[in-house]
């Protein structure tokens, strides 16, 4: 499975996929631990880059399998992912 631009993702912040993840040294990966969804900039299999990462354009080796995804995020969103309009 592949990360999909424009898809939100939420890091299953779990001690074992912790462990599952190279968490570089810098730190700058560490947003992806705030238990919040990214909103996807650019994916494919086993890679992803984020709106709010520290360099948006930075590609991040990553499993998918230790993500959740959704199309939309917040009420309005989930709403209308569910229903479609308002």
């Amino acid at each position: 499975m592949s990360f999909k631009a424009g898809y939100y993702y939420k890091f299953i912040n779990t001690e074992k996929n912790r462990e599952r993840v190279f968490w570089n040294s810098s730190g700058e990966m560490n947003f992806l631990k705030d238990g919040n969804f990214h909103k996807c900039r650019k994916g494919g299999t086993g890679y992803a880059s984020f709106y709010d990462s520290p360099d948006p354009h930075r590609t991040w080796a990553l499993d998918k399998n230790l993500f959740i995804e959704r199309k939309t995020v917040g009420l309005k969103s989930a709403y209308l992912e569910r229903f479609g309009k308002l």
